[in-house]
C-alpha cells in the first residue's frame, strides 16, 4: 500500500468517527433551566409576616430580616434586578438587616392573595428558579438558596404578573 493511501484510509476512518455513519452528528440539546416548588421545603411551611405583601424573601428563615415586594410599589409585578435592595423590615435587630437582597435570601414566602411567587438565579426572570403555588405558602430556596437575582409575583394563573 503506498502512503497516500493509506493517509486516505486514516483520512476517512477519521471523519467516520466524527460524522457518524450518516456524515452527520448533531449536538446533544442542553437542558434549559428548570423550577422547584419549595412549598414546606425545610419544614417552613408559611410565614405570617408576608400576609400584607406580594412575595417575601428571608435573609435567613422566618424570624430574620426580610425584603417585601409591597402591592402596587414601584416594580409592579416583579423586580428583574435586586441589584440595591436591602432586606428593611423584620426590625433593625433581626438578622441580615440592611443586607443586601439580592444574593443573600435562603427562603421565600408568597401572599395569600398570590397566585404563583417566583425567585430566580439572574437578573431578568433568568436561569433557574424557584417556585411557590397555592398563596399563604413559604419555604426554604432550593435552585437559588443565596443566588437569587430577581422575583415575581402572578395573581391569577391567567396574569402575566401583578
Amino acid at each position: 500500500m503506498t502512503r497516500a493511501r493509506i493517509r486516505k484510509i486514516a483520512i476517512a476512518g477519521a471523519a467516520t468517527l466524527m460524522f457518524g455513519p450518516l456524515g452527520l452528528t448533531l449536538p446533544a440539546a442542553a437542558a434549559g433551566p428548570s423550577g422547584y416548588n419549595v412549598k414546606g421545603n425545610g419544614g417552613l411551611t408559611r410565614v405570617a409576616t408576608c400576609d400584607s405583601y406580594l412575595i417575601c424573601i428571608y435573609y435567613d428563615g422566618s424570624s430574620s430580616a426580610y425584603f417585601a415586594l409591597v402591592q402596587g410599589a414601584a416594580g409592579g409585578h416583579g423586580i428583574s434586578d435586586l441589584t440595591g435592595y436591602t432586606f428593611n423590615r423584620g426590625g433593625s435587630s433581626a438578622p441580615g438587616y440592611g443586607h443586601t437582597a439580592i444574593n443573600n435570601a435562603n427562603a421565600m414566602a408568597c401572599s395569600s392573595f398570590a397566585y404563583e411567587c417566583k425567585a430566580y438565579y439572574d437578573q431578568f426572570y433568568g436561569g433557574n428558579w424557584d417556585y411557590l403555588t397555592d398563596g399563604g405558602t413559604a419555604g426554604f430556596l432550593h435552585y437559588v438558596w443565596n443566588n437569587e437575582a430577581s422575583i415575581h409575583v402572578m395573581q391569577s394563573p391567567l396574569s402575566g404578573g401583578y
